[in-house]
């Protein structure tokens, strides 16, 4: 690597990444034709010029640069290969001294010290983000320390070296480690860096396998209990032997504020508990994941704000601690909550400052719902000051215990974001949907599955009536299966909220107040299969397309026969792995998917109806995206340019069709609704967002199959 950074040929760039990228090249030689520089040691270095330096060095380019301009006046007139030898050197050599004594005033050897630090402070990127324990970020290129910067020049080397917290980031991951070891060149770096660091908070990233030797990390255990007082940010994940072997820190974690503790492996039980972290004024944040080890894990439970319980079943004393002795609490994450739990008894708690609620019961996948008489858990609880609650895989119909505990919380009103999942929120009472969102008028956004059909018609918006949920502004609703038969109350709650309402003619006096817009309204389907098929229920009821004429159907019956393709395509309209056929049968395939496309040429669209009855367009559609090895004699029958003359033939009749279609696709699986002003629809995609999708599915046609999801979860 160079050693010196040549600033005249030097380019510093600051990507949207915050990294920073240094590329140099090496000064070409100043040939010995006379000309002397005034600062022969700053042409190989970044040193700074004083101020009596810089007067001579621009003193020595004025002059230079008057003779070169004198000789390529010369050169103008008499020619450049007129031009004796000597003076040709002589011109080279000038412009090559211009250009680097310009390089030696440039303003970028004279950085302050503040902004130098700035620019390496962004090319040094956090591992660590300083939020919850649990979320570990690396850079793309791994952690990056300011290596390179430290070696650019003295000054910017003291610069590097005086932001101590830039090397005080430790990641001591052995899973990626060839060897059980650490090598030599690991502890050096690793010294290197604890020696850097100074005095700076430590984040440590400290994790290894199942398998590991206490011994063989001896020494850099000892080196992390040492500076233990440092400790501000940590993520331990190893077994009960090796975290038992930081016991020296017991006592010494005055800086610690965020932890982040999982045990690996099936430990044994042990009596002995760990307590290291039992006194740590400052922790705050925590996130406890214990496996199977089912020892006693002593930690400050009263000064927690934020706490995330891993879920495992050996943690049931973590949630029996924090929830009574924490009043204090923001954030209160618990996962894969045993259902068994829900019913044993708790005592009451009221969490005055809890903010965020998140609950997820263990995946019940499609079994019956439990028995639930009472929830003890939810009926422990008041938060008057709770902002968002996200409750996941209830195993019953959640709806009644959680509007007792919304009741019960009189100053709930704050809630702006609830997020329902559960199989059961369908056997809840007509109307017991709609008595909960009365308790909640400023949320803003909501997802559950959908409800109802009668708490679903409450949230369409009636002038003569008030508003229900009048600040909501998202709404996701995930669909077990099919919307079939709520497609109405669907488009009419869009339409009634989705839309500019402005109307001049109303007044305050006489009409109830008028909800926010509704921003984003989003049907997410369990499979693209039902997504598409959702998408055209929606757009069928939405349609004002006349009643089918006689032709019109024999047309579309002809556009809709796609069993000769079917039976020539196998593996794309079927979801199993089929052989490549023998090249006869290719060959006779082949032929049959050109007369089927014969066929479909010869057929006169006369209206967009026609499309849609048939679908003709999504089949096209899907063909024109398949690879050419995906079509049987595609070089001799162009299958694929085909297809894509029949969308262009046919694009005019769905683009003048947009103005009447409502939902647009937003990724594989879920709809949104678009509005009429919406900018989505004067797009040059505007039929892949509205029309195709990326991608069309014709196994919908032959198979009824999906991969149900009861996570609150979508890709875009």
């Amino acid at each position: 690597m160079k050693s010196r950074l040549y600033r005249h040929n030097s380019t510093l760039k600051i990507t949207n990444r915050f990294s920073l990228s240094i590329h140099w090249s090496q000064l070409p030689p100043i040939h010995n034709v006379g000309l002397t520089s005034p600062v022969p040691h700053l042409l190989s270095s970044n040193a700074p010029p004083s101020e009596t330096e810089k007067s001579l060095i621009q003193h020595a380019i004025d002059t230079v640069s008057a003779q070169n301009d004198e000789i390529l006046a010369i050169s103008k007139t008499l020619g450049t290969s007129k031009l004796e030898p000597t003076t040709s050197r002589r011109l080279e050599a000038g412009l090559e001294f211009v250009h680097a004594h310009k390089g030696v005033l440039s303003p970028l050897r004279l950085l302050p010290l503040e902004i130098l630090a700035e620019i390496i402070s962004l090319y040094s990127e956090s591992f660590l983000l300083q939020s919850h324990p649990h979320i570990v970020t690396h850079a793309t290129t791994g952690v990056t320390y300011p290596w390179v910067p430290s070696q650019v020049s003295r000054l910017w080397r003291s610069a590097a070296l005086s932001l101590h917290h830039l090397w005080a980031q430790l990641v001591v991951d052995t899973c990626l480690w060839k060897t059980k070891q650490p090598s030599k060149s690991f502890l050096g770096l690793f010294a290197t860096l604890v020696d850097r660091s100074h005095d700076a908070p430590l984040c440590l990233y400290f994790c290894t396998p199942r398998n590991v030797d206490v011994e063989d990390l001896r020494p850099i255990i000892d080196v992390l209990v040492s500076h233990s007082e440092r400790w501000t940010t940590v993520y331990l994940v190893s077994t009960y032997p090796v975290l038992a072997a930081f016991q020296g820190v017991k006592g010494r974690l005055s800086s610690l504020s965020r932890l982040y503790l999982s045990f690996s492996g099936d430990e044994q039980s042990t009596k002995t508990p760990i307590d290291m972290f039992e006194t740590a004024p400052q922790l705050r944040s925590m996130y406890l994941g214990s496996s199977y080890f089912t020892g006693e894990v002593l930690l400050p439970w009263s000064q927690f704000l934020v706490f995330l319980d891993g879920g495992e079943l050996s943690n049931g004393f973590a949630r029996e601690k924090i929830i009574p002795s924490s009043q204090s609490l923001i954030d209160l994450h618990l996962s894969r909550f045993p259902m068994d739990d829900i019913q044993k008894s708790w005592s009451n708690s009221k969490l005055d400052d809890l903010l965020s609620l998140e609950i997820s019961f263990n995946n019940l996948e499609e079994e019956e719902p439990h028995d639930i008489t009472v929830d003890n858990f939810l009926g422990s609880l008041t938060t008057p000051s709770i902002r968002n609650i996200r409750i996941t895989n209830y195993p019953g119909n959640l709806i009644p215990p959680l509007t007792l505990l919304i009741h019960r919380s009189l100053q709930c009103t704050a809630l702006q974001t609830l997020s329902l999942s559960t199989y059961y929120l369908g056997e809840s009472e007509a109307g017991e949907l709609s008595s909960l969102f009365q308790l909640t008028p400023s949320l803003e956004k909501l997802s559950i599955y959908l409800p109802h059909i009668v708490d679903l018609s409450q949230l369409i918006f009636t002038p003569d009536s008030p508003p229900l949920l009048p600040n909501l502004e998202q709404l996701y609703l995930f669909v077990y299966d099919s919307v079939n038969g709520c497609e109405q109350v669907l488009s009419q709650i869009a339409s009634s909220r989705c839309e500019v309402q402005d109307n001049p003619l109303d007044s305050e006096a006489s009409s109830p107040k008028k909800p926010c817009r509704l921003r984003h309204m989003r049907l997410v389907f369990p499979g693209t299969v039902l997504c598409h098929t959702g998408h055209e229920l929606l757009e069928s009821y939405d349609s004002a397309a006349e009643e089918p004429t006689q032709t019109l159907l024999e047309r579309v019956s002809l556009l809709k026969d796609w069993a000769p393709l079917a039976n020539s395509l196998p593996s794309i309209f079927a979801y199993f792995w089929t052989p490549s056929p023998k090249l006869g049968l290719k060959i006779k395939r082949a032929f049959q998917v050109s007369q089927f496309f014969s066929l479909i040429e010869n057929v006169r669209v006369n209206s967009v109806q026609e499309l849609y009855l048939s679908d003709i367009h999504h089949l096209m559609y899907h063909i024109y995206n398949l690879s050419s090895s995906d079509l049987p004699g595609g070089n001799v029958y162009h299958i694929r340019k085909r297809a894509k003359a029949l969308l262009d033939k046919w694009a005019p009749f769905l683009c003048s069709d947009i103005r009447n279609r409502q939902w647009a696709f937003q990724g594989a699986h879920s709809i949104v609704y678009i509005p009429k002003d919406d900018a989505i629809r004067t797009s040059p995609d505007v039929l892949t967002n509205m029309v195709y999708g990326d991608v069309f599915y014709p196994q919908k046609y032959s198979v009824s199959w999906y991969d149900l999801q009861v996570m609150l979860q979508f890709l875009d």
